[in-house]
């Protein structure tokens, strides 16, 4: 039997979908960061709201993130990024993964069924023993949103997630009050669905994976070293003392406070996902390419390879306030816009100086308007390189300049609105400095194409509780 359908969420940014390599790690970093950030402004005045936030009177503003956005990274405005490249987390898309009924094969698009129509498929087993765990008959089936096999994706592990991306994606918005939040949540659209089923349905897709890679790994027998052990618990330590100065209590206190989970369960979910990344290692070691193989793609098509310095004015075609989309009307007006600023550098004018003045993409005081990029990546103001995904670009302005020559200037489309777009230099790519790059593609396609065929066994299906998933929110 197939594996259900997870709910798929559209939230690519045009881009094909990227599977995590080790979200809980970055996760980590993310949570130490958040924690010093937070603790440090609960010696201020003002007091925090829950969850990452800040009330003043009755506004909510939410201030934690990772870290400041970079100009080469990501342009982000009120209501949502309108630059060409956005954060990491955000241009993560789910995949669409096999249905009972239908056979899914990596790619295709038969496969946008909505969850309603799948949730009848699971209504026999969610009251029944069916989808509980072997001799445990007192289990409780609202602990868990779906089960692959023996393995549980709980309702707390979940959320965990949940409440991460929530603190990532709600960074600089305002909010009138918690209405205002939800409106954010539930109304948002992006590809068709709003941004808290987007969400829900990556994490959902991404747990179902790792749980597929555990069990894999417990059929290997491969499990975690001492060392690697020992490594996690330095991790878990490391956090401790940066964020909590070494007490254990106040740690665990503020992790079931902002993230719903003890700290013991949050040093598990950190062994899970480390083992599943160990059984990922394991599988890529024996289907990577050799360096001939990829010698030989890489001739085959050097040109995509290039480095590529773009420069672009950007002219929004969504509200910048609320990110929703301008009437037909408001469209034509800002394609007129991008029509007379094409001219003007077809003219002669300086492309440069047009995009300061005109731009809509925030980074432009920055940068000039000008990206530098290659397929696998952007290059910062003084020439460091940034890996995709932690920014990642449109891939309408990806596609456009890869096939450009240099000196073309054109108008294109993208979801954010209309960009006069320019190539202006392409720098040929030598071999030895992209030949990782290229193993480490062919590697994961690789890796995403075992991981379809395991879906396809009947052993690693998913039954989703759609009782317990549906109703989970963002904001309660």
């Amino acid at each position: 039997m197939a594996s259900e359908q997870i709910p798929k969420g559209d939230f690519c940014m045009g881009r094909k979908s990227f599977r995590f390599a080790s979200i809980i790690f970055i996760m980590s970093i993310f949570i130490s960061i958040i924690v010093s950030c937070q603790r440090e402004r609960e010696k201020n005045t003002q007091s925090p709201g829950e969850n990452g936030t800040q009330s003043s009177g009755s506004k909510i503003t939410v201030t934690i993130r990772t870290s400041t956005v970079q100009s080469a990274g990501a342009s982000i405005t009120k209501a949502e990024s309108t630059a060409i490249a956005r954060p990491a987390v955000e241009s993560v898309a789910t995949s669409a993964i096999q249905d009972k009924e239908e056979p899914y094969t990596s790619g295709s698009t038969n496969v946008e069924k909505s969850a309603d129509e799948n949730k009848d498929k699971i209504s026999a087993s969610a009251g029944s023993g069916e989808i509980h765990n072997e001799g445990d008959d007192l289990q409780d089936i609202t602990s868990y949103v779906a089960r692959v096999n023996d393995e549980n994706i709980t309702v707390t592990e979940f959320k965990m997630y949940m409440f991460i991306f929530r603190n990532q994606l709600e960074y600089g918005e305002t909010f009138a009050d918690n209405t205002g939040r939800k409106n954010f949540w539930e109304s948002k659209k992006n590809g068709g669905k709003n941004l808290e089923d987007s969400v829900k349905s990556q994490i959902l897709q991404y747990l179902y994976e790792q749980k597929i890679c555990i069990l894999k790994a417990k059929e290997e027998n491969i499990d975690l070293t001492d060392d690697e052990k020992a490594k996690l618990k330095k991790q878990i330590d490391s956090i401790i003392e940066q964020g909590f100065s070494g007490k254990h209590i106040e740690a665990n206190e503020y992790y079931m406070k902002n993230y719903g989970v003890t700290f013991e369960q949050y040093e598990e979910y950190m062994r899970n996902d480390m083992l599943s990344q160990k059984y990922r290692n394991f599988v890529i070691d024996s289907i990577k390419p050799s360096e001939s193989e990829v010698l030989q793609i890489f001739e085959q098509d050097k040109n995509r390879y290039d480095k590529l310095s773009v420069r672009h004015i950007l002219f929004l075609t969504k509200d910048s306030a609320t990110g929703k989309p301008l009437s037909e009307d408001l469209k034509q007006q800002v394609k007129k816009k991008a029509d007379d600023i094409l001219a003007r550098i077809k003219a002669g004018e300086d492309m440069k100086e047009l995009a300061i003045a005109y731009s809509e993409d925030i980074s432009v005081s920055e940068n000039g308007g000008e990206y530098i990029f290659n397929r696998y990546g952007m290059y910062e103001k003084y020439g460091s390189f940034i890996q995709f995904p932690t920014y990642s670009l449109d891939q309408n302005f990806i596609n456009w300049s890869l096939n450009a020559n240099v000196g073309d200037v054109d108008i294109i489309e993208t979801q954010y609105g209309y960009h006069v777009i320019k190539l202006e230099s392409r720098v040929p790519a030598v071999f030895d400095d992209i030949k990782n790059n290229i193993l480490n593609e062919i590697a994961k396609q690789r890796l995403e194409s075992e991981i379809e065929n395991w879906k396809k066994d009947s052993k690693y299906e998913i039954k989703i509780n759609y009782e317990i998933y549906d109703q989970i929110k963002m904001i309660e």
